[in-house]
């Protein structure tokens, strides 16, 4: 392991901080391989047929939403496993392995769900990710699909913050004149 010595003022005089770069890393890896052999975990998140096994400090320490529910007592913070139905089954590990690593691949098949989840879970790195991804294979032929599922995104997000009628009415209606506009030009 390599270090770096801190330049930090302390009181006592030719006291200097340590910090061990590798460090974080050391201790991801070894998270990763205490959940790979089930050691210390201590939750089940199931979608479908779908357990997969974590730490809840690994959780909330990642994202909001688990922080969340397992800190202002919902029911979830006792118990043993944690339902996600609204996560496809396919897509739950390689969230939870997002959020021990910091590394997924993203393809056009796995984006759009990734990102649904990733919102839902208020896991904002890997919304990124996923927006650079579309970004970056946005291209003439696919820039209407993209579009839709964009506003579909917006129109779902909408929904669940509960915005007036109107503001749904009127995205709505914009995606229908595109669409029309869409399929008119062909």
């Amino acid at each position: 392991m390599s270090t770096t010595i801190c330049n930090k003022n302390s009181n006592d005089e030719g006291a200097r901080p340590y910090k061990c770069r590798d460090y974080g890393t050391k201790l991801s890896l070894n998270l990763q391989h205490f959940r790979r052999d089930g050691r210390f975990c201590d939750i089940d998140l199931i979608s479908g047929k779908t357990k997969v096994k974590a730490h809840r400090v690994v959780l909330a320490a990642s994202c909001a939403y688990f922080d969340a529910m397992f800190n202002v007592g919902l029911e979830e913070s006792q118990k043993r496993h944690v339902s996600l139905p609204s996560v496809p089954p396919d897509i739950l590990p390689m969230i939870i392995d997002f959020m021990y690593t910091g590394e997924i691949v993203i393809d056009k098949a796995t984006v759009q769900h990734l990102m649904i989840a990733a919102d839902m879970l208020q896991l904002r790195e890997l919304v990124t990710g996923c927006g650079e991804y579309l970004r970056r294979e946005l291209h003439p032929s696919n820039a209407l699909g993209i579009f839709r599922y964009v506003l579909i995104i917006i129109i779902i997000y909408l929904c669940l913050n509960r915005v007036y009628k109107r503001d749904v009415d009127m995205t709505i209606n914009t995606y229908s004149i595109a669409c029309k506009c869409y399929y008119f030009s062909e």
